[in-house]
């Protein structure tokens, strides 16, 4: 059994600084690089997870399918999943619209030093354990087809598919915001 050096752990982070760019690619090669001895573990048993602490603005870096977003398909094909976590920030748009698009994959923002220690401590277990993989909700009623759907990215009207969430994970309630307009 392999055991943390807390104090250790603790002083790696706290030598942490910036260096007034963002490349979330080196850091993804990074830490999938910290998971090869582990490609093997029962996954019945353990989960392999990136938990990436974030200013959420990469300005370096490749974020495509061939650099970021690859890894982290790649990674999610290989049971290494991963959190990302926007710092004082809430994470941009097309950011967030990728990662959610990946299995296993999800993202939080925090913007104090409480909800992150109530998301690192009391929340933890809620934010790296995914409760449904391949969410779909579709509508299957005879005589009404979906004009417009608002609020769901992968949604498909022409397929009746409202919404599609690839992973969910517990978490606090948030207002979602779906609407469906019909027509008959």
């Amino acid at each position: 059994m392999r055991f943390t050096d807390k104090e250790k752990l603790k002083e790696n982070i706290l030598n942490i600084h910036s260096s007034g760019s963002t490349n979330m690619e080196a850091g993804m090669k990074l830490g999938t690089s910290l998971f090869d001895e582990f490609t093997n573990v029962n996954s019945n048993e353990y989960e392999n997870r990136i938990i990436f602490l974030t200013d959420a603005m990469p300005n370096r870096g490749n974020t495509s399918q061939q650099g970021l977003f690859g890894m982290i398909s790649e990674n999610s094909k290989n049971k290494i999943y991963t959190t990302f976590i926007g710092i004082g920030v809430d994470l941009n748009t097309e950011l967030v619209e990728e990662i959610t698009k990946v299995r296993g994959a999800n993202y939080y923002s925090i913007h104090s030093a409480s909800e992150f220690k109530n998301r690192m401590v009391d929340e933890f277990e809620f934010m790296v354990t995914p409760l449904v993989f391949n969410l779909l909700l579709n509508l299957d009623a005879n005589g009404y087809n979906i004009k417009k759907i608002y609020g769901s990215p992968e949604a498909d009207e022409s397929t009746g598919q409202i919404m599609k969430i690839n992973t969910y994970s517990h978490q606090k309630p948030r207002m979602a915001r779906l609407k469906v307009e019909l027509f008959y």
